[in-house]
């Protein structure tokens, strides 16, 4: 029987500014999986209320996107809770702190 391990980031911030377009990609989570083959493929998911503040993480590539346009004045930061999985029984969890800025112009 193999073991396998996976490897994330516990927590990662990104600053985006308020101003950034639907489509903007803030960054790409990455997580490494020992097993080799399909059993290292990694699919990447929001997960609980992650899903509605107005991202979205792609299932495979991890790229965390913007969904809609942002208002600092509604909301400065976002944390999201992202589910890192292979098709094995490994999970990882990863918290995405989104820190909105300010554009005044």
């Amino acid at each position: 029987m193999m073991t396998s391990c996976l490897h994330t980031q516990d927590e990662i911030t990104y600053d985006v500014s308020e101003s950034a377009s639907v489509g903007f990609v803030l960054g790409q989570l990455v997580a490494t999986d020992q097993d080799s083959g399909p059993d290292a493929e990694l699919e990447f998911l929001l997960v609980a209320d992650s899903n509605n503040k107005g991202f979205t993480l792609g299932r495979t590539s991890g790229q965390l996107v913007v969904a809609q346009e942002l208002d600092r004045e509604s909301v400065e930061s976002i944390v999201l809770t992202a589910l890192v999985k292979n098709p094995g029984p490994v999970r990882g969890i990863v918290n995405c702190i989104i820190q909105i800025l300010i554009y005044n112009c």
